[in-house]
């Protein structure tokens, strides 16, 4: 990899994610069954509850939990703070950060996201920034394409996300190697972010 100039360097201590995704059982199930309307996971599995026991419901969910679990893991160990069970009420949280990730479940059709506690669409999802914060938004973990132009919008940040619909597990592998580019290299986020998929593309293609 070879950097870019950057404005400022960015360090993965430097970072925060928030995963709205649950990850253990007794998360899950709460969701399934006393989530707000339209959540990530009543709205893909409460027809199961209808033929299958909460056991079984878990268990078609548990692997995607625990890869999520293992990225998550890997990018704490590398500086990186990961909030849990993020909803609206720890987005205070990401004051003092220069990057902001937000990992959650996104409805192009609906145009929201599903946050550990409810649900935020393009015109709710921008007053839940802190005012005080002016660093980079990055949603290209969770894909929010509409919200990122909300975003664009209304706000001064940098904002990041991709223009095709992206697998929330295939994004993480890059956010992953972003994380680790900045512990290698000095580099400003954007620049780390655009030169990580320089070289994907071009490893693709050897």
């Amino acid at each position: 990899m070879t950097p870019l100039k950057a404005l400022s360097i960015t360090r993965p201590e430097d970072c925060v994610a928030g995963c709205s995704y649950p990850l253990s059982e007794a998360d899950f199930l709460r969701l399934l069954h006393n989530g707000p309307p339209g959540n990530y996971v009543r709205f893909l599995y409460e027809r199961d509850t209808k033929m299958l026991n909460d056991q079984a419901i878990w268990e078609k969910y548990a692997g995607f939990a625990s890869k999520l679990a293992g990225h998550l893991q890997f990018i704490e160990n590398n500086g990186v703070r990961v909030i849990y069970g993020f909803g609206a009420a720890d987005f205070g949280q990401i004051s003092g950060y220069s990057v902001f990730t937000l990992m959650a479940h996104y409805s192009k059709s609906g145009d929201e996201v599903s946050l550990f506690d409810g649900i935020a669409n393009k015109t709710s999802f921008p007053g839940l920034i802190p005012a005080g914060f002016n660093g980079i938004l990055d949603m290209s973990v969770c894909n929010a394409v509409i919200i990122r132009d909300e975003l664009k919008r209304v706000m001064s940040n940098q904002v990041i996300a991709y223009d095709v619909v992206v697998p929330i597990l295939q994004s993480l592998l890059v956010y992953k190697q972003v994380i680790r580019n900045l512990r290698r290299h000095q580099m400003n986020y954007i620049d780390c972010f655009v030169a990580t998929i320089s070289d994907l593309i071009k490893n693709d293609h050897e």
